[in-house]
């Protein structure tokens, strides 16, 4: 049951995070070791709809679960998750309910992390779990592979880690919408740390979303797009090297030229911000989680991620403000 109090505004399409750890022993004791037999449906019971088992630990009792769905925000929304089927198969990921039918509604990749490889050098570890199938590359030597939601991504051990990501994620790009959760120690602080930066040969900054460092007062998250760059102060003097787990959402539009950054479900009072927006063009190598970009593939010292992110989502569509708190509200 997700109560109308955590909908903000009617959301259509919206993929469903489910800690399955709150399910209760029961579930753990019935369910299959995979989670093959898992289905889920409206408050009709008969009425499927589309899920991605992300992960599973009938022994620890732990999983991580999306399904999409509409949400109503005055009334109160009820789904039911059956189990217990041995003669059910799992879903492939391109099936009717598979995984990459929750990730419609204008997804353009979607990582949660799960996997890992030991080295470098090692593709498509970091799956994607849209139908674009835009794995990342590894080249992460950091192996504290814990998250937030199950599995997570840490960057940092060396100060080359970063993953690579296909050019196709943001090359044509014009409207967008990224957001993900960040959880940076203060030891990395003293320093910008880039999140997300796409370059071609002949503009390193073509795309960048990072964290600058401010010792003069509040921080910022400064987002770049094209043509423009937009800088948002943490309020109140804040941080973001708190080593507590924080949700951003950030949109570009460019039909009207405005940018957003919500930091855990709240709006920036600076929103909405005119910035210009045009089609973005990336080359191949030119796409990076955790690094800054001084042109395609190389890389700025010293302002490399540190810490730990997960679930990274990247869309073609602008996002709202009830969208964006209510993303965080379901998976806070």
């Amino acid at each position: 049951t997700i109560p109308s109090t955590r909908v903000y505004g009617d959301q259509i399409g919206f993929p469903v995070y489910v800690d399955l750890s709150l399910l209760g022993a029961d579930f753990f004791n019935r369910v299959a070791s995979d989670g093959r037999d898992i289905r889920v449906t409206l408050g009709d019971g008969v009425t499927e709809l589309p899920h991605e088992l992300v992960g599973i630990d009938t022994v620890s009792d732990t999983g991580e679960l999306y399904f999409k769905a509409d949400l109503n925000s005055s009334s109160v929304n009820e789904f039911y998750i059956y189990f217990d089927n041995e003669d059910v198969s799992a879903y492939d990921r391109t099936d009717t309910y598979g995984s990459e039918s929750v990730w419609t509604n204008g997804f353009q990749a979607v990582y949660h992390f799960e996997d890992s490889a030991v080295g470098v050098s090692n593709p498509d570890v970091y799956l994607d779990s849209t139908a674009n199938q835009y794995h990342g590359d590894d080249e992460n030597t950091s192996n504290d592979t814990s998250g937030l939601f199950g599995n997570g991504l840490e960057l940092g051990d060396s100060t080359n880690d970063h993953i690579d990501l296909p050019r196709g994620v943001l090359d044509g790009v014009t409207d967008i919408t990224v957001s993900g959760w960040w959880n940076i120690p203060s030891t990395s602080g003293g320093a910008d740390r880039m999140i997300l930066s796409g370059a071609n040969a002949g503009v390193p900054d073509e795309f960048m979303l990072w964290l600058d460092n401010d010792a003069s007062g509040d921080d910022e998250f400064i987002f770049e797009h094209s043509n423009g760059a937009e800088p948002w102060d943490f309020d109140n003097n804040g941080v973001w090297d708190t080593g507590v787990w924080e949700h951003f959402l950030v949109t570009g539009e460019d039909a009207i030229d405005e940018v957003n950054f919500y930091l855990n479900g709240a709006g920036d009072t600076e929103n909405p911000d005119p910035q210009p927006i045009d089609a973005l063009s990336i080359d191949n190598g030119g796409l990076v989680i955790g690094q800054n970009q001084t042109s395609v593939g190389n890389f700025t010292a010293g302002n490399n991620f540190i810490g730990k992110m997960d679930e990274i989502r990247i869309a073609t569509t602008v996002r709202d403000r009830h969208w964006a708190r209510t993303e965080f509200e379901n998976m806070v």
